[in-house]
């Protein structure tokens, strides 16, 4: 992924990423201290209270290799650095890893990660909605933060805290990536001024980009929004429980390896209908995976969608991952039944990228709209 870069220079220019269609970084840091009120477990959700500078760090450590010009930005917005990094935590130190500079390192690998799946989330659910609603994106990025700025009056600055030889040794010995600490250091120093620039020079002008894009600027906030900051909060948490039990007891697969779905299920904020038009952004399925999934494991064979009487029904496979995935759309090939419950079914056949497979069958259902005129007939959720 890619993001708008507002690099603080001597002619204040912006320095654009190329296909930038994400979140901006300031809105990484905050959905990660969103993500926080969400943790259930407690010596988690207190390890993150007690490092914020460390959590800070890594929301913007993926971005952070576009501004040092490096490959090692893309690298760690995916799966293969999320486990590299990770299990570079356990040959390094032990269990339970909460206390000291684990417990550091920790607070930083959780930072990344939230920044990676928040990307896929916003990308495949608001920002391709946005795309609908409110025409061109290429400047939607900075304009969330541009908002955030405004609308929820963020101060972020942490000091730079990331252990750039660590982090030089997990891009090298896991991802094949060499890099050298300073490169990684230069980059964060910059992003750093990225976020200066926003808040003191592009945040007064909040209201051109409120302009551009009218539906997101309403929506990107909006916890009933599929993608929002708020939606994507509770699915880092999720994801965030996976890594830490994964972490501490190496358990890659079991019935926490799913951390969110859209439709989202009964009680969700974003709960909500699977529009029967097949071709709609609203009749599409999306599931978020807390570990990468090998891609070529994942066909219609290891994902199914079953009709209320359990036939399969023929889908188009998206997903969005380096060669694994966290997430994974399913797009009907016609339109589905009004008024009854579809299933999507992961079998033992999808693969992790650490060659793991489901025990068992894991099972979502998502209730599909009314037809036409039978409105009414819905309960509003």
């Amino acid at each position: 992924m890619r993001t708008r870069f507002a690099l603080a220079t001597l002619t204040l220019t912006l320095a654009v990423a190329p296909e930038a269609s994400a979140n901006g970084m300031l809105g990484h840091m905050y959905t990660s201290e969103l993500a926080i009120s969400h943790v259930q477990t407690p010596e988690l959700k207190q390890l993150l209270l007690d490092h914020p500078d460390q959590y800070l760090n890594g929301s913007f450590l993926p971005d952070s290799g576009y501004a040092a010009g490096d490959g090692y930005g893309e690298i760690a917005h995916w799966s293969g650095f999320v486990q590299g990094y990770l299990t570079w935590i356990q040959q390094t130190y032990s269990p339970p890893y909460d206390q000291g500079p684990a417990a550091e390192h920790v607070a930083v690998l959780l930072g990344a990660a939230s920044h990676g799946m928040a990307d896929e989330s916003f990308d495949i659910l608001l920002y391709d909605r946005a795309a609908l609603l409110d025409g061109d994106t290429n400047e939607l990025d900075t304009g969330t933060d541009v908002w955030l700025v405004n609308d929820r009056a963020i101060t972020y600055d942490p000091p730079l805290v990331i252990d750039a030889d660590a982090l030089s040794q997990v891009f090298g010995n896991f991802t094949n990536h060499q890099v050298e600490p300073q490169v990684i250091v230069d980059g964060m120093t910059k992003a750093k001024s990225a976020h200066a620039l926003v808040k003191t020079v592009l945040a007064p002008g909040h209201q051109s980009f409120r302009d551009k894009y009218p539906w997101a600027s309403k929506a990107y906030l909006n916890p009933a929004v599929p993608g929002s900051y708020p939606y994507n909060a509770r699915v880092i948490a999720n994801y965030w429980e996976q890594i830490w039990r994964r972490l501490n007891s190496n358990v890659s697969v079991d019935a926490s390896l799913f951390v969110g779905i859209d439709p989202a299920p009964d009680g969700a904020d974003a709960e909500r209908y699977l529009a029967l038009d097949h071709t709609s952004i609203d009749g599409w399925i999306t599931l978020f995976s807390g570990h990468g999934l090998e891609g070529s494991s994942l066909d219609s064979n290891s994902i199914q969608l079953l009709d209320p009487s359990g036939n399969v029904v023929p889908y188009t496979l998206r997903v969005r991952g380096d060669a694994w995935a966290h997430t994974i759309q399913l797009k009907p090939d016609a339109d589905v039944a009004p008024k009854v419950t579809y299933r999507v079914k992961v079998t033992p056949a999808a693969t992790t990228l650490n060659g793991e497979h489901l025990a068992a069958d894991y099972t979502a259902e998502v209730k599909t709209a009314c037809a036409e005129g039978d409105e009414a007939s819905c309960p509003e959720l």
